[in-house]
């Protein structure tokens, strides 16, 4: 239908004024949109909407595909600081119909005290979450620590952030280093010594640490041969190291991508170790000091 704006001597201006639902919008324009909400919002916006194209969309937009041999997606589900009602919405309309193709999924007790526990009481990683390639947990208790990582399905990438990590079994974190071969991403808030087993093979290629020790540093990069990249946030040391005693490096790393930032460590102990990095190629280092913050 076309509406006449005005009218001169010369010419007669008009604009064609189209109506159009929201289901027959440009798959372009859908994909726009979509871009600015996370899975969880766009599945519950459009929860009440019986419509065959919208569906479509939301299966395209996640990769979503179910096969009779094979499932795969790139839904990403997390269920970190939202309110009550998204997180029932998510656990009974997202969570249970999508759980064997999710891809990567957050908890967190965080502000959300018992949440992991009470998602541990409706699912089992083992049996429901058999494509599931990437776990962040955020504050889990010991206790669900245990229980996730010995019911894991075969995940490729692992981050675990926690105050209380000190108290946490270390035979369980020592699985997650050295027994199960999928993971080879991690992300730890800390990196003690006792993690370390020596005649051990561990598959770890990137890790993530917050913080740890330069002794813990040093047997990381002798045991780790697969590791290619390293990120520390706070290496720290005990004020009664001396670098005589330090048994150091026993061969050549093979690191690519290494990122420390060191808490009043002396430079000639890091400068020491730089010879044995022979195929760095991203170098990201800071020494922070009482005289402030140097990058490297």
């Amino acid at each position: 239908m076309g509406a006449i704006i005005s009218v001169d001597n010369d010419c007669v201006l008009y604009i064609l004024i189209v109506e159009m639902k929201l289901e027959d919008l440009p798959g372009e324009l859908w994909f726009l949109i979509l871009s600015y909400l996370s899975p969880l919002e766009s599945f519950y916006a459009f929860n009440n909407i019986n419509n065959a194209r919208i569906h479509s969309i939301l299966t395209d937009m996640y990769l979503i595909r179910r096969d009779e041999d094979k499932c795969s997606s790139a839904l990403n589900i997390s269920l970190v600081h939202i309110p009550l009602y998204m997180y029932k919405f998510a656990v009974s309309n997202v969570i249970s119909f999508y759980s064997n193709i999710i891809y990567s999924l957050t908890l967190s007790n965080d502000r959300t005290p018992g949440q992991i526990n009470s998602f541990l009481q409706k699912y089992s990683f083992k049996y429901d979450f058999t494509y599931l390639k990437c776990l962040r947990l955020i504050e889990p208790s010991s206790n669900e620590f245990n229980i996730i990582i010995n019911d894991l399905p075969n995940i490729t990438r692992l981050d675990i952030q926690s105050k209380e990590m000190h108290s946490f079994d270390v035979n369980t974190i020592q699985k997650i280093l050295y027994t199960k071969s999928s993971i080879n991403s991690c992300c730890l808030s800390q990196f003690r010594q006792d993690y370390i087993l020596n005649k051990s093979y561990s598959f770890i290629q990137k890790l993530v640490i917050n913080s740890c020790n330069y002794l813990c540093f040093i047997n990381i990069l002798n045991h780790f041969s697969l590791l290619e990249k390293l990120s520390i946030n706070i290496l720290s040391m005990s004020p009664n190291v001396i670098l005589s005693s330090i048994n150091l490096m026993e061969k050549p790393v093979f690191i690519k991508e290494l990122k420390i930032r060191a808490f009043s460590i002396p430079f000639d102990y890091l400068q020491i170790l730089l010879p044995y990095f022979e195929t760095i190629q991203i170098f990201s280092f800071a020494i922070v000091c009482d005289e402030g913050l140097y990058h490297f």
